[in-house]
């Protein structure tokens, strides 16, 4: 069975290349296409930031802003893990996921004091400035990447339909659910979803699959390591 990446293509690359010599037949197909947007920000006059997605850091990355001396909240290792490069001066307090965010960061201690900056994408599944707010907790927002959606199958994907072959495919949120259901009917492709298995970040990506028609699998915890680990 073939296994379509269908994430932004640097982390499909990554994900390739994690899972060299073990014998996958993979073929990269990003839904998603990430637009960083330059802006002038003053983080200065902030004394945290807010990071939900790891697409934030590395816009910050790409047009080099230095952060020093600041609290970072992050939710999820990989975000966590890209946001260290900015330095062992700020403090970093991490979260597992969404859900571990939203449930723990109105009681952290002492948060009413912080002044945050939430950098985010245009597109959220969650709006945590409404959540800041609600809080009393001092905030703002700034949009700093796009999220594309890429509606288009490569032609040995097409193929691998046609044939009636099984293929495998990686979801890694809802909106690339939707994306890869709309692409599917865009080629008319709704009658194949008895040869597709999607591997699921979450529960509730992998239901937005199962009333299309499409089986699925999830993990217990929403890392990429435990997705990959359903293969």
């Amino acid at each position: 069975m073939k296994l379509i990446l269908t994430r932004p293509i640097d982390d499909s690359k990554k994900i390739l290349n994690d899972l060299k010599g073990k014998d996958h037949d993979l073929i990269m197909n990003p839904l998603l296409e990430i637009v960083y947007l330059q802006k002038k920000i003053n983080i200065n006059q902030f004394t945290s930031v807010l990071f939900t997605s790891r697409h934030s850091v590395r816009a910050l990355k790409q047009y080099r802003y230095s952060i020093t001396n600041k609290f970072f909240f992050i939710c999820g290792k990989s975000t966590y893990q890209e946001a260290l490069e900015f330095g062992l001066s700020n403090e970093y307090v991490l979260f597992e996921n969404i859900s571990d965010l939203v449930k723990k960061f109105p009681d952290i201690e002492n948060i009413q004091n912080q002044n945050i900056m939430y950098f985010r994408g245009r597109h959220i599944s969650y709006n945590f400035n409404k959540l800041l707010k609600d809080n009393n907790i001092k905030s703002n927002e700034e949009i700093i990447y796009e999220a594309n959606q890429i509606r288009n199958f490569t032609p040995e994907i097409i193929e691998e339909f046609t044939k009636n072959n099984p293929l495998g495919v990686f979801l890694y949120s809802e909106r690339t659910a939707h994306i890869f259901i709309n692409t599917l009917k865009k080629y008319k492709l709704g009658n194949k979803t008895s040869i597709i298995l999607a591997y699921c970040l979450s529960k509730d990506i992998s239901q937005i699959l199962e009333e299309f028609g499409i089986r699925t699998k999830y993990p217990l915890t929403s890392t990429n390591e435990a997705i990959l680990n359903l293969i």
